[in-house]
């Protein structure tokens, strides 16, 4: 059963200028209040943030550097401003630039904290935690430490490895996936080999496969394009063609199982914000607000067969033309952003249109 709902739909709503419009029912947040024509994002993952913690007994000094993915920075002195610890991160190759925002309030000789937030190639996954070394600092016990603060999650490739066991010396194997199964492959295929038997099949196809790895195995099996960001069923596997060695086999195991992150929930497009959901999706039709469930009550706007019904999602506007001066929350970056089209005038005061509007 549905909590009660706590608010009713008022009797206007936001409609497009012109006909076309195409809207959805979208599911949004418990308890918010969105007044209609809010732009909403799609959230799409979290970043995954972690915290830079310098600590001391007594004076902190000297300097400290940090590692990600095997790549270290220079020497960092101990009150280097979060803009000097961001440009050392992201000249690290395993990170880049704009991968990565670092805030907070300058260390002092008793310490402090920095925030890093992973973001743009990074954002929206479970990264590696950073390693730092405080070997040069100074002080009595001195330290510096990475803690996690948020886990990055959101959309992630499904990764399978393949490998052989028993040491074959001949012969070969087959992959099925999706009723359909490869060629035999030989027991020493280099990974491009793997990947065009792969692509060959229907049920996958040229494109939607990535593998890496070794002639001879193992290979890691990553699904893009169209089977990309989902969890895919394993692979099956046939090895009675293999010959040689000591009682050959091959194996496939799921090394990362793909997900998607959250779809389908929307917040209020905030642009100051990094969380992974800020990808301007659609417009809300109604004032809105949500139970603690998640739930609204539709009022008479929606239809008398609606009145007092409630309901799990709210509609909103993803096509049409509207007049930007009942949008809420819309910038120039937001209209970039989605590739969203000004017609004329201006974020404040024009005419937009949402593509696929008639």
């Amino acid at each position: 059963m549905p909590t009660a709902p706590s608010i009713i739909y008022g009797n206007s709503g936001i409609l497009p200028k012109h006909p076309g419009g195409r809207k959805e029912s979208v599911a949004l947040p418990p308890s918010i209040a969105y007044a209609k024509g809010q732009v909403l994002a799609e959230k799409t993952g979290v970043n995954e943030v972690q915290t830079l913690t310098l600590t001391t007994g007594g004076t902190l000094g000297g300097t400290y550097t940090l590692s990600f993915g095997g790549v270290a920075t220079g020497n960092i002195a101990f009150n280097a401003t979060a803009a000097t610890v961001q440009a050392d991160l992201q000249a690290l190759s395993t990170i880049g630039a704009s991968n990565v925002a670092v805030t907070g309030t300058t260390p002092t000789t008793s310490g402090g904290t920095l925030t890093i937030t992973f973001q743009n190639a990074l954002g929206n996954q479970n990264v590696a935690a950073i390693v730092a070394d405080g070997t040069n600092l100074t002080g009595t016990t001195p330290g510096a430490a990475i803690t996690t603060g948020t886990a990055g999650s959101g959309a992630a490739n499904t990764v399978q490895t393949v490998y052989l066991t028993g040491s074959p010396t001949g012969g070969t194997f087959t992959l099925t996936y999706g009723g359909q199964t490869t060629a035999g492959i030989a027991y020493n295929a280099a990974a491009s080999d793997v990947q065009t038997a792969l692509a060959a099949l229907s049920s996958i196809g040229v494109g939607n496969v990535s593998v890496a790895g070794a002639a001879g195995g193992p290979w890691n099996v990553t699904f893009v394009g169209s089977l990309a960001d989902q969890s895919i069923t394993a692979m099956t596997t046939s090895y009675s063609g293999l010959t040689g060695g000591s009682s050959p086999t091959s194996v496939v195991a799921v090394a990362t199982a793909g997900s998607a992150g959250t779809p389908g929930l929307f917040y209020a497009l905030d642009t100051t914000q990094t969380d992974g959901r800020q990808t301007p999706r659609a417009i809300l039709q109604y004032d809105c607000a949500t139970d603690a469930s998640g739930n609204v009550t539709f009022g008479p706007a929606v239809g008398s067969s609606d009145w007092g019904a409630t309901r799990p999602a709210a509609p909103a506007w993803f096509t049409g033309y509207f007049e930007t001066e009942d949008v809420v929350g819309l910038t120039d970056a937001a209209i970039t952003a989605a590739g969203w089209r000004l017609i004329s005038g201006t974020a404040a005061h024009g005419i937009l249109c949402l593509p696929g509007a008639a």
